[in-house]
């Protein structure tokens, strides 16, 4: 993919986990390229929902990578 494909994937991957509600992942710019971003602060994270939302965004991921793949394939 280029740059600006996996920029919009970023965009899709945050926009899908913000729209579930179970997590707000935010994008960002890091070292030049744009990136996923998770603020854990909250006293009241746990560890279980750190590796549930990672579960989480690797599932929305996926699907969302397949999407462009196809885009990209017609």
């Amino acid at each position: 993919m280029t740059e600006d494909k996996i920029d919009e994937l970023t965009d899709n991957i945050s926009k899908r986990i913000i729209e579930n509600g179970f997590a707000y992942i935010v994008t960002t710019k890091l070292l030049g390229s744009k990136t996923l971003r998770m603020c854990t602060i909250n006293a009241n994270t746990t560890e279980d929902d750190i590796l549930q939302t990672i579960k989480l965004l690797n599932t929305i991921a996926i699907s969302e990578a397949n999407k462009l793949i196809l885009q990209l394939n017609c």
